[in-house]
């Protein structure tokens, strides 16, 4: 039921003002006597005579009705009445506004976070006496800008300044936060400004709340770059290649180009420049490569720029697709710095092993017995072939046909001809591997703890597995390579080569690749007196840092895309490319409900109805009618002369 009230009902005092009006059409008019020859032609004279004597029954007079009607409008507007269309009095809005990249999407204009924005505030208008307002706006996290508050100029203001990140979207954060407020809130409501982009926890809002879902967006057709990967050919140049994989999220054929930029020395003349940051030089960049790609409704395809030995450190993807959203547009990648890596092979005499170790261009390798072992001094990884020592100190390692020396660990008797029957495809160790039909004449049976990770497996035991025991890190192959014929095959330097970089992260391929929201780790200085500065992208600001200690600073605000320069000392310490590669922010088409706990919350597509201010309608009918009243008077007075 619709019900009114008055957020000033002072104002109705306005209305002395009518019985004011209609005295002064009933007060006797001052006339001045004048004698004339005549008085037939002046029978409106004679008419007003009659009608001179005070408090006379009022004549119908279409002015003092308009006159009247103007001072009650004004009057109403004045008291500033209000609608409850909500049928509730005292309101708790718990307000979530969406945040994230798919939210950047123009197909409204200016964008769709202006857009929910807009709706929001319209919210703020309509709060009546007594209503009160929480907002919290969510992407990768929630964040609470303002606690209950009942001032609409600083509700307005907090919402307003909600800005975009280039973050994908987990709502149940913000979910949490709305259910806590509405156990303690008075009459709670919460609205859901969203494209509805998000997964949905199973325990979203508890029963007692309704969820009003406010959708914002049009359009569903956007072309994005959902993954990057830089990576060794693993031929025996070992040059890069840079995998950029692009999806069509509409329904219509679209005709792009994809264009490969490199920024460095290294990129040879200069097409362009870009500004750098704050104090630092500008650096040269130029197009390396472009590409014409057509793609169909809901496509993908994965784009290889291969190295031409040029690539310099620095590499931007860039889409060129007139689509709604431009976050997912581009994408950035560092080319990893080489580090020679120390590594020691313990063996009796085994060809393939020092062969496929010396294939890797990044590690100098040193082969010993294992009669000469010793205890091992500044390697990176040490690899034992069919050979285990008393004990380990803390490092990386494998071991071949032999178990290590740690707790929980067991190896049994030899397995003749076992049949791998599957292995972990998305793991780091076996990226790009195919291991189908791997012959192995023998292995060893082996018994692995709980917390090792189990990479591959026969029916009868584990044949490759992973493990992590403090500061000891390592890989267990359960089978002789000499009884296998995995030297033969292809996944076998590919396998050595991802084993490699898994241990050295800072040398591997995923050095420095980061999507927005994902943390920095950023280590202290050698002088701890010096300034540590990291320098994001726009629009973030330059942060800087000071550190007490050897414990390294966690840097959590990546919601903008690019490239994150970390310096000490004045020089570049380290760089991230941070990247949206979101297939779920890239579907950008907005969903028309919700399914909160197997309810389905239809979207809203008008504007919320709720406590609804109308003094802004009743002051704009008092002006028209004193309009009206102005040309009423003046077409009068026209005719009287």
């Amino acid at each position: 039921m619709t019900i009114m009230n008055f957020v000033a009902p002072l104002g109705l005092l306005f209305a002395l003002f009518l019985p004011a009006v209609i005295l002064l059409y009933l007060l006797k008019l001052k006339r001045i006597d004048m004698p004339i020859s005549s008085t037939l032609l002046w029978r409106r004279s004679l008419e007003d005579l009659k009608a001179n004597t005070p408090f006379q029954k009022l004549r119908r007079n279409l002015l003092l009705f308009l006159q009247l009607a103007v001072i009650s409008l004004l009057t109403l507007a004045l008291a500033r009445p209000v609608l409850n269309l909500g049928g509730l009095r005292g309101q708790s809005f718990i307000v979530l506004i969406d945040n994230s990249a798919s939210m950047s999407a123009t197909d409204v204009k200016p964008n769709r976070l202006e857009a929910a924005k807009r709706q929001a505030i319209e919210l703020v208008n309509d709060m009546s006496l007594g209503d009160r307002m929480m907002v919290v706006s969510f992407s990768q996290g929630a964040r609470v800008l303002t606690p209950f508050d009942q001032d609409k100029a600083s509700l307005r203001r907090v919402i307003q300044n909600i800005a975009p990140a280039d973050t994908p979207t987990e709502v149940e954060e913000a979910f949490r936060v709305a259910a806590s407020a509405a156990e303690v809130a008075a009459n709670p409501e919460v609205f859901i400004f969203s494209d509805g982009r998000f997964p949905i926890p199973a325990d979203a809002l508890p029963g007692r709340i309704n969820p009003r879902y406010v959708p914002v967006g049009e359009s569903g057709e956007n072309i994005g770059i959902v993954d990057l990967v830089v990576r060794k050919d693993f031929t025996l140049e070992g040059r890069y290649e840079i995998l950029a994989g692009i999806q069509n999220f509409g329904q219509q054929e679209h005709e792009i180009y994809l264009d490969l930029w490199g920024e460095g020395e290294a990129a040879g003349e200069v097409a362009s420049s870009t500004a750098a940051p704050s104090g630092q030089p500008q650096t040269e960049r130029k197009l390396m490569d472009s590409r014409k790609i057509t793609l169909g409704p809901g496509a993908v395809d994965t784009i290889i720029f291969k190295d031409p030995g040029t690539f310099p450190r620095q590499i931007e993807v860039i889409l060129d697709s007139p689509d709604a959203l431009a976050a997912d547009n581009h994408a950035w990648a560092l080319i990893p710095q080489e580090k020679e890596i120390q590594v020691l092979l313990v063996t009796k005499g085994n060809y393939y092993l020092q062969r496929v170790l010396n294939l890797n261009p990044q590690a100098r390798l040193f082969v010993t017995t294992p009669e000469a072992f010793s205890r091992p001094e500044n390697y990176g990884l040490i690899v034992f072939d069919s050979f285990s020592p008393p004990a380990l100190i803390a490092g990386n390692y494998v071991f071949i046909n032999q178990i290590p020396p740690l707790p929980d660990w067991s190896i049994g008797d030899a397995i003749q001809l076992p049949a791998l029957v599957d292995w972990n495809r998305t793991h780091p160790l076996t990226r790009y591997l195919n291991l189908d039909n791997l012959v192995i004449n023998r292995c060893r049976n082996i018994g692995i703890p709980a917390w090792a990770e189990v990479i591959a497996e026969s029916r009868e035991t584990p044949l490759i597995a992973a493990f992590q025991d403090q500061e000891i890190q390592g890989v267990v192959i359960a089978f002789d390579i000499y009884d296998s014929d995995w030297p033969l095959r292809v996944s076998y330097p590919i396998f050595f080569s991802n084993l490699i970089n898994w241990f050295h992260a800072e040398a591997g391929m995923s050095n420095g690749m980061k999507k927005t929201g994902e943390i920095l780790v950023l280590d202290p200085p050698e002088d701890l007196t010096q300034p540590a500065v990291l320098s994001p992208p726009r629009p973030l600001q330059e942060q800087i840092f000071t550190f007490t200690g050897a414990n390294p600073i966690y840097f959590d605000k990546t919601t903008a895309r690019g490239i994150y320069e970390y310096r000490t000392g004045g020089g570049i310490r380290k760089q991230y490319a941070v990247n949206l590669l979101s297939p779920q922010e890239s579907q950008i088409a907005p969903q028309p409900s919700l399914n909160l706990q197997g309810t389905e919350v239809e979207g809203e597509a008008a504007s919320v109805a709720a406590n609804r201010e109308i003094w802004r309608n009743l002051a704009l009918a008092a002006l028209l009618v004193l309009l009206i009243e102005w040309f009423v008077y003046v077409k009068r007075a026209k005719y009287a002369y």
